[in-house]
């Protein structure tokens, strides 16, 4: 199809917003396989830690204090809190909360973070409308497809853009799961596409500051009254996603469906779901167990550092290169300042992305002598670290650290993820609830309702 500006794209008329409808419906349908079942539990237990511990974070305190003042109908619950509000207003908080520590997970096919925008509208509605704890898993994976086919189909070109996927895709995930769980028919599920597609944002000129927790926490409320307007009859195209002036146009130049074909695979989008080790842009991950994999060669000495050279794709330009943070939440989007804490031995957890951290004079001698170069051809979260020390030696390692779980993995991963959520939690709720939470997610397939849960998470 072309464009009036003559750009070509890649596009069947009309058959985008039906084939995911039909993808959602169907997973709606079907339920889980087991391999998907245990994603999805792992993915509500990291969620659980994240959101929880992000509480504490100045972005989600003064959302919580807005919703709260603002007041709305009881039915959902604010995280960490007995008080509850408005479906859509606890999905902003909660999401937050969620993305405060850049700790949650990422999607592999969308290069965004699902979990934290799709998770907390999912419990909201659910908890809202009395539905199972099988119910919220299975509404959350098909927001979770949702949210990966229109990542892939437009996401690269959006996100060269300048739009943050995690905000601008989320919305299509978040409307899906609230709508699944709503029960919406497939013409009602069109039209939620579409008015999740017009309030589509999130742009990355906000990284490094509160605004990128926003577009989480907008992602996953717009979702929620998308959903909910279209079950009351709000009218909207069935076709806002790839129509003429639409989302696709708007927001990218293409939409790729060889690419979703070719990337899933026959797959459901949970399989992309890849959780977080350390409180900082995934992109800077890699860079720090390559560092860590290079310490562990040779356990050289600050002083015996001449230059380290980081090797990235393209994409870090603009995402998480900012040269010289002096905030923790700079420092997160930080290769250098990120690459400084893994030579220094320091922690890559909230620990380390503080605004004295980032100026620590320590911190800042090694961060000097890192520097950042991009190359094409590299693979998807690849980062090359190169090591110059003082005696002419060179170290040079490669470990990728964004990679999707497989399914003989599984049980490790969500053992690790219990590990995670106790290791956030245990500290504001103690260890015996800490645990009790963890057994009621590992079980949640079989719980009547979010009751229970949401009380175990209470901070006293």
């Amino acid at each position: 199809m072309r464009r009036k500006d003559g750009m070509t794209a890649t596009h069947i008329e009309g058959s985008f917003t039906n084939r995911l409808v039909d993808d959602v419906q169907a997973i709606a349908r079907a339920g889980l396989s087991e391999a998907d079942l245990t994603r999805t539990k792992a993915a509500l237990i990291d969620y659980l830690g994240v959101a929880l511990a992000g509480t504490s974070e100045e972005s989600a305190r003064i959302a919580r204090g807005f919703v709260e003042a603002e007041g709305g109908h009881p039915r959902s619950t604010l995280i960490g809190t007995a008080t509850k509000t408005s479906m859509s207003q606890a999905s902003l908080v909660n999401s937050i909360a969620a993305h405060a520590l850049d700790l949650d997970d990422t999607s592999i096919f969308v290069g965004g973070h699902a979990t934290s925008v799709i998770m907390p509208a999912a419990l909201a509605v659910g908890e809202a409308l009395g539905s199972t704890g099988q119910d919220i898993l299975v509404a959350y994976s098909a927001g979770v497809h949702a949210m990966s086919v229109v990542g892939l189909a437009t996401g690269a070109e959006s996100y060269a853009r300048g739009f943050h996927n995690t905000g601008t895709v989320g919305v299509f995930g978040s409307a899906v799961a609230a709508g699944v769980l709503a029960r919406l028919d497939d013409d009602a599920m069109r039209r939620a596409l579409s008015l999740a597609a017009t309030q589509a944002s999130g742009l990355k000129a906000v990284f490094g500051t509160m605004g990128k927790h926003l577009n989480a926490g907008r992602a996953a409320a717009n979702g929620v009254f998308a959903a909910f307007a279209a079950k009351e009859g709000f009218s909207a195209p069935d076709d806002g996603i790839e129509a003429p002036r639409g989302y696709q146009w708007t927001h990218s130049d293409r939409l790729d469906v060889d690419r979703v074909d070719r990337e899933l695979a026959g797959r459901s989008g949970i399989s992309g779901v890849v959780a977080k080790r350390h409180a900082c842009c995934h992109g800077t991950h890699s860079a720090v167990e390559s560092i860590r994999a290079a310490k562990a060669l040779r356990d050289f000495a600050d002083d015996e550092i001449v230059s380290v050279v980081l090797t990235a794709r393209p994409i870090v330009r603009g995402t998480c290169d900012i040269p010289a943070p002096v905030t923790g939440l700079e420092g997160k989007f930080s290769l250098r300042y990120v690459s400084a804490l893994a030579l220094a031995g320091e922690p890559t957890t909230s620990e380390g992305f503080t605004d004295e951290k980032t100026r620590d004079p320590r911190l800042v001698a090694l961060r000097d002598k890192v520097s950042v170069q991009v190359a094409e051809g590299m693979s998807f979260g690849e980062t090359r670290v190169s090591v110059a020390l003082v005696d002419g030696t060179r170290i040079d390692t490669n470990v990728n650290a964004i990679s999707a779980v497989e399914d003989p993995d599984l049980d490790a991963h969500l053992e690790a993820m219990s590990l995670k959520f106790a290791d956030l939690a245990d500290p504001l709720i103690g260890a015996d609830r800490a645990a009790r939470v963890v057994a009621v997610a590992r079980d949640f397939e079989n719980v009547a309702s979010c009751d229970e849960l949401n009380g175990l998470l209470t901070v006293e």
